[in-house]
């Protein structure tokens, strides 16, 4: 049968039907390609009639069909040929435009499509999808094929010419899927057949192809079950649109955002139907996903405010995708309104995914976090701003991260408002040029949280909460879930600005250079109208009521208590703060349970609290060799000679103070305090923080148990004038010894017994020196001013033992 494509636009007329045909078409009146009628001669017999056989069409921008052959009589001839329309009316009927009967001209010509008499009927007041041009011979008692010239247009021509593998576009009413060669995959009503219109386009990309989503709002039904764990058998998913499923390397591109919407339809997330809008992944846990997927130029809305439930567990929102895979990128989208996560890049298979980059994210109201990680490596996150969330950045890692190569994560130029950022078990993340502020979150932020981490760097950001409740940073090294090891977590010039500035706990390991945190103290009235005042913290240790070891270094860094009773520090004990050449230009309070160490530090805050202790880090094993001993994995004898002070944490307490009696290439030897638990650290100090007080005590003193040697043969009290300090090691020897049973001699401060040896009684006298190693209580060893020394012994065999000398030693504590 003669058609347009076949003889219009070769040597046959261009008339004007074929032009209104084509203008119907820009205009939204086609015939679905793949789907167009056979227009014939009747079946039957011929006569003047002719057969229409079923079509599918777009009419005005509504999607109709003719499902069934419909027969349509053909006026009865004339005694001129003339050429009839046939089109498809408004109203969903066949119809016949008769044309003017004509003498043909030129009168010669037998190929009718050439004739320019008789014209066509005229079409330009009429409305309708023209399908065929039917010539009516002369006289003619029948309509022949030969007559019948299709005229039908399947498309928009110019919509041929696209870059996308398959295109989801919107035509008035209608929604259309349809691939580079024309060819139609589905269509629909828009918002009513979009989920299918979406399904059928992500079947119809072929690998490595690609989907262009046009302007426009899609409704989407998660109406599609997977089983995301166990081989695909347990922990049921719907998801609403799957373009990379099953391995399949896709890009999609929406129009811009704002321009396209991917929007998930009321009532698709509740309990027990957990929805995604866009899902990929690979059933079965063990097998490969995509090596390329691109989500790009489009927003993601979840309709949050008509959905059941928020979901706070790992999956639902708007983007999930799983199993082990490559090169993944979302870039330039924005996700709103989010039921659970805005983007979750999940690791539901065999290993991490590697090679990922986001960039240009604009999210808001996401319920859980905008943007989730987990285990992923070779990252790169950047430009991208986050408001109202749990959590707006979360990077997630498994308990091997302290063996596992590194993750190589960056994040960079990363706003969040009224949502946190968490790092939780990384190995290897660079975090740089972001601002958080989560003052005003709707849901509870933990700010800044660092959980079990290594080789974190955080350079130039800064980190805000509200100045009444609000901490800014949660640095959790395994207080609650203890996770692993905590390493090189650095802060570089950063700004911490909170109530409190700088929460830590657990074992956390965290050194801080050329940053500020300034912290306050909230202050209202009670009911009575009286004052109540909240201090918060520059740098608080503390979580409930979990023993803290954390250990921090800060250098060159500045504190800032915004009034006298918010803390500089506030340290518990078994933990440590190192503050090297750092400022407080205010005074704040402090409280200091556990170690603080500061050298050359300025301002008033700091300036009354510098040091001398030195940290030795790494030099020592952690495990005693014996009460008295530490196992050294260097030499250190010409760095610790004897008779230095030293200071040891450990697990069973303190800091506490001692002195070394011996060292060797590698053993060092203290005496003080008994050593037990795990050594957290040692610090050791110039030989000016060793003090030594020696006693005379003349005749025979230990004729009798005596409780106060020096009062009673001296006729003097010793009180102490100095600094507190600690009565680290206490000797004696007699210039003549008991012919019977030696006494034994100890010390005690303020009446309290300091030498443990032998029941509290002390060591027995020789004439030779005699010296405790770990025989001092811990309690009682502390000196401050004004405390009375006293020496005691127990009564000698005989009594004869004369002219005892004691030697005290001291260390100060700072």
């Amino acid at each position: 049968m003669p058609s347009m494509k076949t003889d219009v636009l070769r040597d046959h007329v261009f008339r004007y039907p074929h032009l209104a045909s084509l203008l119907g078409a820009h205009a939204g009146s086609h015939v679905i390609p793949d789907k167009p009628p056979a227009i014939t001669e009747r079946a039957a017999g011929a006569n003047m009639s002719i057969d229409v056989g079923p079509f599918s069409y777009v009419l005005n921008g509504i999607v109709g069909a003719k499902t069934s052959t419909t027969n349509v009589p053909i006026a009865a001839s004339d005694s001129n040929p003339r050429i009839d329309l046939l089109y498809l009316a408004p109203d969903g009927n066949l119809a016949i435009l008769k044309g003017a009967a004509s003498a043909k001209k030129p009168m010669m010509e037998d190929i009718w499509q050439k004739w320019e008499e008789p014209y066509p009927a005229d079409f330009s007041t009429n409305d309708g999808l023209l399908l065929a041009e039917i010539m009516v011979p002369a006289n003619a008692a029948s309509i022949r094929n030969e007559h019948i010239r299709n005229i039908v247009v399947p498309a928009i021509p110019a919509d041929f010419n696209i870059i996308h593998s398959v295109e989801i576009f919107q035509r008035g009413t209608e929604i259309i899927a349809r691939k580079a060669d024309g060819t139609i995959l589905e269509s629909g009503i828009a918002g009513v057949d979009d989920t299918d219109v979406f399904d059928a386009a992500a079947a119809g990309c072929p690998n490595n192809g690609s989907i262009g989503i046009g302007p426009g709002t899609y409704i989407l039904e998660a109406n599609k079950l997977f089983y995301l764990s166990n081989n695909s058998t347990t922990n049921p998913f719907y998801y609403a649109f799957g373009p990379a499923m099953e391995g399949k390397n896709c890009h999609v591109y929406g129009s811009g955002p704002g321009v396209t919407i991917l929007k998930m339809a009321n009532n698709q997330h509740y309990s027990g139907h957990l929805a995604v809008l866009i899902l990929n992944r690979t059933t079965g846990d063990m097998n490969n996903g995509f090596t390329s997927f691109t989500l790009a130029n489009l927003t993601l809305d979840g309709n949050r405010a008509n959905q059941e439930i928020v979901s706070a567990i790992d999956g639902p929102g708007l983007y999930l995708s799983g199993s082990v895979r490559t090169n993944e990128k979302i870039l330039n989208v924005e996700m709103i309104d989010s039921f659970g996560y805005g983007a979750y890049l999940g690791n539901n298979g065999s290993g991490p995914t590697k090679g990922v980059i986001i960039s240009g994210i604009y999210a808001k109201n996401c319920y859980k976090s905008a943007i989730c990680l987990d285990t992923t490596a070779d990252v790169s996150i950047s430009n991208s701003v986050i408001y109202d969330g749990s959590i707006g950045l979360e990077v997630l890692g498994n308990t091997d991260y302290a063996t596992r190569e590194y993750d190589n994560i960056s994040i960079t130029g990363v706003t969040c408002k009224r949502a946190g950022i968490t790092i939780w078990c990384i190995n290897g993340c660079v975090v740089s040029g972001c601002t958080m502020d989560i003052t005003g979150a709707i849901v509870h932020s933990y700010g800044l949280q660092v959980h079990c981490s290594r080789n974190i760097d955080i350079v130039g950001c800064r980190f805000t909460a509200n100045k009444t409740s609000q901490y800014v940073t949660y640095i959790d090294g395994g207080g609650y879930i203890q996770d692993g090891s905590y390493d090189q977590v650095k802060f570089r010039d950063c700004t911490f600005d909170a109530f409190q500035a700088l929460k830590v706990f657990g074992s956390a390991v965290v050194e801080a250079y050329n940053c500020t945190f300034h912290a306050y103290t909230y202050s209202y009235l009670n009911e009575q109208q009286q004052e109540v005042r909240v201090p918060g913290a520059c740098v608080y240790l503390k979580e409930f009521e979990e023993t803290i070891t954390a250990e921090l270094k800060f250098t060159g860094c500045e504190f800032v208590a915004d009034a006298y009773d918010t803390y500089i520090f506030y340290i518990p004990p078994h933990s440590t703060v190192i503050s090297e050449k750092c400022s407080a230009p205010k005074v704040g309070a402090m409280s200091i349970g556990g170690g603080l160490f500061t050298y050359d530090c300025t301002g008033p805050g700091l300036v009354a609290y510098n040091s001398r202790w030195v940290a030795q880090w790494g030099v020592f094993y952690s495990t005693p060799a014996s009460s008295s001993s530490i196992t050294m994995l260097y030499n250190m004898v010409n760095a610790i000679p004897i008779g230095t002070p030293i200071k040891y944490l450990t697990s069973a307490g303190g800091p506490y103070f001692g002195i070394v009696t011996a060292i060797t290439s590698n053993l060092l030897t203290i005496a003080g305090p008994p050593l037990s638990g795990t050594i957290y650290m040692i610090w050791t100090g110039p030989p000016e923080m060793v003090c030594q007080v020696d006693y005379l005590i003349p005749g025979a003193y230990a004729t009798e148990a005596k409780t106060n040697l020096i009062q009673t043969f001296q006729k003097s009290f010793s009180p102490w004038h100095g600094p507190p300090a600690y009565l680290v090691r206490i000797s004696h020897r007699a210039l003549a010894a008991d012919s019977g049973t030696a006494p034994k001699v100890t010390a005690s401060i303020e009446g309290n017994i300091v030498g443990t040896d032998n029941s509290n009684t002390g060591l027995p006298v020789a004439t030779s020196w005699t010296h405790t190693t770990t025989g001092i209580n811990a309690s009682n060893y502390r000196i401050d001013l004004n405390d009375a020394i006293e020496l005691r012994t127990t009564q000698g065999g005989s009594g004869d033992s004369t002219f005892l000398t004691v030697s005290l030693i001291f260390v100060s504590e700072r």
